[in-house]
């Protein structure tokens, strides 16, 4: 399942989950308010899911499919 903030994660443990994903439109939604349109940079998701990860006892893997975002973000 994904993760998009520390409690989420939490809940994802709790609930007997053997790990969890966090995706480019989880950052987006949750740490900017927008939707994901490749704005999100491959650090900045790194940055997130590793915040997630230090919460919980579980695998934390980030879904950066499209490595850092789209052409606007460079």
């Amino acid at each position: 399942p994904g993760a998009f903030e520390v409690m989420t994660a939490r809940l994802i443990e709790k609930l007997g989950f053997e790990a969890a994903v966090v995706g480019g439109s989880a950052v987006s939604a949750n740490g900017f308010g927008v939707p994901d349109h490749g704005l999100v940079s491959v650090t900045e998701l790194i940055e997130f899911s590793g915040r997630i990860a230090q919460s919980v006892d579980i695998p934390v893997m980030a879904d950066a499919d499209d490595c850092g975002g789209s052409p606007i973000a460079v």
